[in-house]
């Protein structure tokens, strides 16, 4: 659970889990469980802030292949996250499976960069299988993990040899760079998490120095641990008419099959559920029969198999390779997180003034928005509603826009049809707080609304309120200091997010960097700092941050 987790969800984790302890570092105590006495009160706070040294001795408790290993929760439909139950044979099929995915043979540690938050599932993976197999992990600070240019400073600085990313952030990356740089270390990049567009493989193994490099793309449901299936792309035998790449074929010990509603078997190029049969499967969802019962089903044509019910729509190819093609239920995922749309919906129903409401995701140019409608007999400001689904939902389950209608579209059989919702550009009126003023407030104006594809954009106007995200605060950074020549830390978009307010603080560097030009025009004797030297000031100033 990370600490800006809401924390009526951390509250109900704590209890659905019975958790005996809850590990922490102090100064995230308040802001993580204070909301609720009652749950601290209960598990034992462990606080790992002062801790020195480790004990060595090896625990009492014996550990078999269906013994538990973990609870991870995730996005549910019935309005609260649901717990996984993964047990240790599944762990240690995703750590062997990892292994036989690598194809490097080096007699020294190799270096895997974790660039996701722990709380995300691909973690695991990143955690376990490189330090079982005796691999170097390292970590970078969240101020660091959201911007893809010291990521990729990082990863050839550091002479990484593993990365594991979203297609999101592979996007990014290759944005900033990532392509044309040299990065001689670097031997295998995993994308996975969400549905991977295949023009940025394509674009990425344009540079001919790239084309040694190994780009995989796995996929996996959380209740299947991580991993399912694998693709390696092989730069030599380019893939035709195709649009998001092949999910590939099962990795080790896992079995998917493609099946119709009645569980038989579809023919290839016909599409079906993918289902997945193996030692990957998680035990059951905590506390939840019912939802367990209807997931994990028996497989009627091999006796004694269990599947999970991805509820992904996929086919088989000619060759054998898996593509995705889609979800069968109101399941969508958001940079990388599974959001049942459900969850987000009951969360609004609560707000005593609507009558209905409906949540839909819309894509546009790549990136996922979702967008919110509702009714009421009173005029409700989106506001107050974004604020009532902060308490409850992580940041990215929080709808983009909230689009108030005097009905909800239904189709002819009465249910929802979201298919007839309107879209959401240009829907809600604006309030031009301030128009720019001089050049610099053009030019922020400028750039946000290239990078958010928006024209309606005001300087009043809320950076996350519009559209934007952690990504595309990296491409309005990137683009500031490309057009300024200054450097522009990301995390002021994050302190500050209202344009107008952005714009003033580029102002004040830019002043700064003027007056500090004349000033050492006029004295010989100051020196600028050399490359090593800000890199050196850049990494105090991250820890200073993290502290």
């Amino acid at each position: 659970v990370t600490p800006d987790t809401p924390s009526e969800r951390i509250a109900y984790i704590l209890k659905d889990s019975c958790s005996k302890a809850v590990l922490v570092d102090n100064h995230l105590l308040a802001g993580s469980l204070g909301a609720d006495p009652d749950m601290i009160n209960k598990p034992v706070i462990l606080d790992l802030s002062g801790a020195i040294g480790e004990n060595q001795s090896s625990p009492k408790r014996i550990i078999g292949p269906n013994s538990l290993a973990y609870i991870i929760y995730t996005s549910g439909s019935t309005g609260v996250p649901k717990g996984v139950m993964v047990e240790h044979q599944a762990l240690s099929n995703l750590i062997a499976s990892v292994n036989q995915n690598i194809n490097i043979y080096s007699d020294s540690s190799l270096n895997e960069l974790m660039i996701n938050s722990f709380a995300f599932d691909v973690s695991l993976k990143q955690i376990f299988a490189t330090l079982c197999h005796g691999n170097a992990l390292h970590l970078l600070s969240k101020e660091r993990r959201l911007d893809p240019r010291e990521i990729i400073k990082y990863i050839v600085g550091s002479k990484i040899n593993i990365i594991d990313i979203t297609p999101s952030l592979f996007s990014v990356m290759l944005e900033e760079g990532f392509c044309e740089i040299e990065k001689p270390e670097l031997n295998e990049i995993f994308i996975g998490s969400e549905a991977l567009p295949y023009k940025l493989v394509n674009s990425f193994y344009s540079n001919p120095k790239n084309r040694r490099i190994n780009v995989t793309n796995f996929y996996g449901p959380t209740e299947c641990c991580v991993e399912s299936s694998s693709y390696r792309f092989r730069p030599d035998l380019p893939l035709e008419d195709c649009d998001i790449a092949p999910i590939g074929k099962p990795v080790l010990n896992e079995q998917i099959y493609i099946l119709d509603k009645a569980l038989n078997l579809s023919p290839i190029g016909i599409p079906g559920e993918i289902c997945i049969a193996g030692k990957g499967l998680a035990r059951q969802y905590l506390n939840d029969p019912e939802r367990t019962n209807e997931k994990f089903v028996q497989f009627p044509l091999l006796e004694g198999t269990r599947i999970y019910k991805t509820g992904d729509i996929g086919r088989t190819r000619p060759d054998g390779n898996i593509e995705f093609l889609g979800r069968v239920d109101e399941q969508v995922k958001i940079r990388g997180y599974r959001v049942e749309l459900q969850e987000i919906e009951k969360r609004m129903r609560e707000v005593k003034e609507i009558v209905a409401c409906a949540v839909t995701l819309f894509e546009k140019n790549g990136s996922g928005e979702l967008v919110a409608y509702f009714t009421s007999d009173v005029a409700i400001e989106p506001m107050q509603l974004k604020n009532h689904l902060e308490r409850f939902l992580p940041k990215y389950m929080v709808p983009s826009y909230f689009i108030q209608l005097d009905k909800i579209p239904m189709s002819s059989n009465g249910k929802i049809d979201k298919k007839l919702l309107p879209y959401p550009a240009g829907i809600q009126e604006r309030v031009i707080i301030r128009k720019p003023q001089d050049e610099i407030e053009f030019l922020i104006l400028e750039i946000c609304s290239n990078v958010l594809k928006k024209e309606e954009i005001s300087l009043g106007d809320n950076f996350f309120e519009i559209g934007g995200h952690s990504l595309n605060a990296v491409r309005v950074i990137s683009q500031i200091q490309k057009e300024l020549n200054i450097d522009f830390a990301l995390k002021e978009i994050f302190y500050t997010p209202i344009l107008i307010d952005i714009a003033e603080k580029v102002k004040k560097i830019v002043e700064r960097k003027e007056s500090y030009v004349e000033k050492n025009e006029e004295d010989p004797l100051i020196v600028p700092l050399s490359d090593d030297e800000l890199e050196l000031l850049s990494n105090i100033q991250f820890e200073d941050d993290d502290e």
